[in-house]
């Protein structure tokens, strides 16, 4: 009989191993020196003196702590964990030092006392009489035993008149058909989840589970169980988790990594082609929608690409132009605001010794960044793992160089003009939704190509891209320092 934390624990090494969590998998190269996060109960805040909280000040919460807080635009929140819970007074004290406005807890893993609880577990019984208990996606158990327990935690630190106006939550388990197949190594339990779903009123359409499983002849029925898996998952973290603490905190924000709203009116598949749009969630974590930009690119660039996609393939401007496609994705289904999760410059990924990260050490990095802010967002979720200055120091450039740019405006001035999807685009160029005198123009160019050897003239902007001469009316290149060298500010005339 397989013990059942032996099992959670096969459950939680497949997210790791597909790439589903945004860390590196245990099983991938890397040229990063650490690839998951620190285990230690506390992270170390000093007082962020330079930070600078003036004129809509755009900020990366980071995953590390950065050595001497240098970076005028990064800030490494406090870091809870269930060893901490004996301990919340220190949690507190780290809180208080932050500065006033951007006060950001982080939940590191006390949401696994509601998925890890022995209480959910299912008893399989199989044809030999033999029976075996297998975790469930029913946490009715669990639930309950994470509300109490952060129901204590936010209880004592709002009445001690601690602030916090961000909480960071980090929640990946949901049990989509692939994560099934991989606790049996099969999909034979997915009918003993569909049958409990029904039992429980949890599931509301009839889907034969045989049909499920068959994701090549039944193209939809997989897509409409993962959405159903997944909303299950996010109503329990709201549930066990954001609702308790909006009791306490009612004004702040809140996200939980991959968890967006990927609407079919701007169809982005996921990185393999899944066409997970064409049943998307309804719901959030909190106040946000939050998803990865990391650069990945799988079958999407390959053998499953999307239709008349002949020029989109594994280089770093697709990458770029991808992710600018699902943040836009993202934006124009709904208008719940975006946290979007970034990583290094220099991160790099391979699963079965390919490389699954396309924008490692390219300016196109920088581009995505610019990109990702012109359309609206004034929160980073930095995956700086490892920490280090060089990357940081590349990351607080950039948003120093965009807030310069958009003066006083707020992150609810989203950019609203209309983006079609054309994966064999040449260009993308966004106005600045918060100071729309400026716009950022990123076309596609080989590795050692340059956008200064592409501008024929700077008034109007006119650039020769290939065989194309493209003008950006109404915009001429201003003369101002680049921090990267795929793309340029252009302004208004």
């Amino acid at each position: 009989m397989k013990n059942f934390y032996y099992i959670f624990l096969t459950t939680f090494l497949f997210f790791y191993g597909c790439g589903i969590f945004h860390h590196t998998s245990s099983s991938a190269s890397s040229n990063s020196s650490s690839s998951t996060a620190p285990v230690s109960s506390k992270s170390i805040s000093t007082s962020p003196k330079h930070i600078d909280t003036a004129n809509n000040n755009t900020i990366a919460f980071s995953w590390n702590r950065i050595a001497g807080n240098k970076f005028s635009k990064i800030l490494c929140p406090v870091k809870f964990s269930l060893a901490d819970s004996s301990n919340p007074e220190s949690i507190a004290k780290e809180l208080k030092i932050m500065p006033k406005g951007y006060r950001a807890l982080r939940i590191w893993d006390t949401w696994k006392l509601m998925t890890e609880n022995p209480k959910d577990s299912l008893t399989v019984t199989h044809g030999n009489g033999l029976k075996e208990k297998i975790p469930s996606p029913i946490w009715q158990n669990g639930v309950k035993k994470c509300e109490k327990f952060h129901n204590t935690i936010f209880s004592y630190l709002s009445n001690r008149n601690i602030e916090i106006d961000f909480l960071i939550i980090d929640m990946e388990v949901y049990y989509s058909n692939w994560t099934i197949n991989s606790i049996a190594g099969n999909d034979s339990y997915l009918p003993v989840y569909y049958r409990e779903l029904k039992r429980n009123g949890l599931i509301n359409i009839n889907i034969d589970a045989d049909k499920i499983k068959n994701r090549s002849e039944y193209p939809d029925e997989y897509l409409q169980w993962n959405k159903i898996a997944k909303e299950l998952s996010i109503n329990y973290l709201n549930q066990g988790i954001y609702n308790v603490f909006k009791k306490y905190y009612p004004n702040a924000e809140c996200s939980n990594y991959a968890v967006y709203l990927n609407k079919d009116t701007l169809p982005v598949p996921e990185i393999n082609g899944h066409k997970d749009y064409k049943f998307p969630i309804n719901t959030v974590v909190g106040t946000h929608q939050s998803n990865s930009f990391y650069g990945r690119l799988g079958q999407i660039a390959t053998t499953n690409k999307p239709d008349k996609a002949n020029n989109f393939d594994m280089t770093a401007y697709c990458a770029f132009l991808y992710e600018y496609y699902k943040f836009v994705s993202m934006k124009t289904g709904s208008n719940v605001p975006v946290h979007p999760w970034i990583a290094n410059r220099s991160f790099s990924e391979f699963q079965n010794n390919k490389r699954v990260t396309f924008l490692t050490n390219s300016d196109y990095y920088q581009e995505m960044i610019y990109h990702l802010l012109c359309l609206g967002t004034d929160i980073f979720l930095y995956w700086n793992s490892p920490a280090n200055d060089s990357d940081a120091t590349i990351l607080n450039n950039i948003i120093t160089d965009f807030d310069n740019l958009q003066g006083n405006k707020t992150e609810s001035n989203y950019s609203t003009s209309p983006v079609n999807i054309d994966w064999n685009r040449k260009y993308v160029f966004s106005v600045n939704s918060k100071g729309n005198n400026w716009g950022r123009f990123t076309p596609r160019l080989d590795p050692l190509d340059s956008i200064q050897s592409k501008i024929l003239t700077t008034n109007p902007a006119t650039f020769k891209i290939g065989n194309d001469t493209i003008v950006i009316s109404n915009y001429y290149i201003p003369n101002r320092k680049s921090y990267s060298s795929k793309g340029i500010w252009l302004k208004r005339k």
